[in-house]
């Protein structure tokens, strides 16, 4: 694989399939990477060269591109996982046989607190940051979540997505045409390409 930014994002696909990884985490890379690439360069980010990247200045195009779209805290995280998804993916480029993803840890203590006084502070802890995300749920929603100015009118339209599927979209009454272009461009940056397979015995070149 060449490290350019469609190969990168046909990598995590790879990633899951094989069980590298598990696919929650090479799903959320994977969106990551498509969304920020297709932000910062809409009509080539599949040639992005990654290794000529210069990740940082890049993040930051990306956040002046979408602060007003995006809550900071989705910000970051779209940010970290770009990071994570590209060193992770040269990291696999420079030693594929032996690549392993390797999931962020918090490092042992090495006070002589007990055990089980340790245990007691960490469960007291918990307690205290679930009650604080309940408290704080409806003013200040998680990434995905979504948060209506008070005022605004909603309706949910029932979209036959599939032959078998119908999902509802909720989406302003008064919804503009810039709106409509933004929603777009987010649909086909999370979308999953879909590859259609050949017919019985036909060769690999006969795709192009």
């Amino acid at each position: 694989m060449e490290p350019t930014g469609q190969d990168a994002v046909e990598f995590w696909n790879f990633a899951a399939t094989r069980g590298l990884m598990n696919k929650e985490t090479a799903g959320a890379w994977r969106v990551a990477c498509k969304t920020v690439l297709s932000t910062v360069e809409p009509d080539t980010w599949e040639k992005v060269d990654l290794l000529e990247l210069d990740v940082d200045a890049f993040l930051q195009r990306f956040e002046r591109l979408r602060t007003g779209d995006l809550k900071p805290d989705s910000l970051r995280v779209y940010q970290s996982r770009f990071r994570s998804a590209v060193t992770s993916y040269l990291d696999y480029l420079r030693n594929p046989s032996t690549w392993q993803y390797r999931s962020a840890k918090p490092s042992p203590r090495a006070d002589g607190e007990s055990g089980a006084r340790r245990s007691g502070r960490q469960a007291a802890k918990k307690t205290k940051s679930v009650a604080q995300t309940a408290a704080s749920v409806e003013s200040d929603p998680l990434p995905g979540q979504t948060s209506v100015p008070l005022g605004v009118k909603m309706l949910t339209h029932n979209v036959p997505l599939r032959p078998d599927l119908i999902i509802p979209i909720t989406l302003p009454v008064n919804l503009t045409k810039p709106e409509v272009t933004r929603l777009t461009r987010f649909l086909e940056a999370v979308a999953f390409e879909v590859q259609l397979a050949l017919p019985p015995g036909q060769p690999d070149h006969a795709r192009s």
